[in-house]
């Protein structure tokens, strides 16, 4: 009997130093979660308690058998070094684990190497696209409300409409540096307030973005609609009319930053955002103006929502509309 229990309190200080282990491993870069916390210090003061039970009374029983009760003693030891690691979360990390993830944390290693080779730069050359790492130049005239920033290269800005939804987010103007009579001066190109609707390509490129999303569902790929770039291709100049080229950025692709078990619940997140946010707070009107367009994003909205893909749609904070920032709603949403 006494025997049976031994080998019992051994395979839970096993139990107990691999949940240790992996809690170690999993809380350098994420957060533990609290039920993975509780569950491993009540198997720990448990097998504490067990096991010193069982090694008094190996000892006065027995000198032979001491081994048996230095080796549970030893697994106490050892699973004390995990303890501070599992109470305790580090500085700085606040992405989230399940239980399960903790406990087999490291197995999909390999998985997660596979697709987060993906490089924004060489998607854009597969993809035959424009990429450029920054696209934002220096900031003039701030105040609280608006963020003002120069065109990198007189010609890069950002493809960030007017409706984010976020309290504390600034509207953004774009500027470009012109110089006449040997003066330099700065003048507006673009801002949100007219939804890009200089740009005479801009039915083009919205459904270029629908397309790469439409591929992101079958595939590991994560965008966020907010971190794409405009390339204007005609020449620069105050109040821009023109065509332009939708740019990847460093930011865009976020695959590098998201985890094996985080993909289906990231791949939910930015094709909503993209739908709702992006589209469905800031380019109503030119979807409600165009037969295409509008046939498109009903399509991958339908295709979202047969993967179950699909979330309620979000209110929103600060969300401002007037002739060109028109809200679009989708049917079953």
């Amino acid at each position: 009997m006494m025997s049976l229990a031994c080998v019992l309190c051994i395979i839970l200080g096993v139990v107990v130093l691999f949940m240790g282990f992996q809690g170690l491993n999993a809380g350098w870069k994420r957060l533990v979660p609290r039920s993975y916390r509780v569950t491993y210090m009540v198997l720990y003061v448990c097998y504490v308690v067990w096991s010193m039970y069982l090694a008094r009374k190996i000892i006065s029983n027995s000198s032979d058998s001491t081994i048996v009760a230095a080796l549970l003693i030893a697994f106490v030891m050892a699973a004390m070094l995990f303890v501070p690691s599992i109470l305790v979360t580090r500085q700085g990390v606040i992405r989230k684990i399940s239980f399960k993830n903790t406990l087999i944390y490291g197995i999909q290693k390999k998985a997660t190497k596979e697709y987060q080779k993906l490089n924004p730069k060489e998607f854009a050359e597969q993809n035959n696209m424009e990429y450029m790492m920054v696209v934002s130049g220096n900031r003039i005239e701030n105040d609280e409300d608006i963020e003002r920033i120069v065109a990198k290269d007189n010609k890069y800005i950002k493809f960030y409409p007017y409706n984010d939804g976020y309290t504390y987010s600034p509207k953004k103007e774009w500027f470009g540096k012109f110089e006449k009579d040997g003066e330099v001066y700065y003048a507006k190109i673009m801002d949100g307030k007219t939804a890009f609707s200089g740009i005479t390509n801009l039915k083009e490129i919205l459904l270029q973005m629908t397309q790469l999303y439409w591929d992101s569902i079958e595939k590991d790929l994560f965008m966020d609609p907010y971190e794409f770039a405009l390339m204007l291709e005609d020449e620069p100049t105050e109040g821009y009319t023109g065509r332009a080229k939708l740019v990847i950025t460093a930011d865009t692709i976020k695959n590098r930053k998201i985890e094996v078990d985080e993909k289906e619940k990231a791949r939910r997140y930015y094709v909503n955002r993209f739908l709702d946010c992006f589209i469905g707070w800031n380019f109503g009107a030119i979807v409600n103006d165009d037969l295409e367009l509008r046939v498109r994003l009903k399509q991958l909205n339908e295709l979202v929502t047969l993967k179950d893909m699909r979330n309620e749609r979000r209110p929103g904070n600060k969300l401002e509309f007037n002739e060109y920032i028109q809200r679009y709603q989708f049917k079953n949403n």
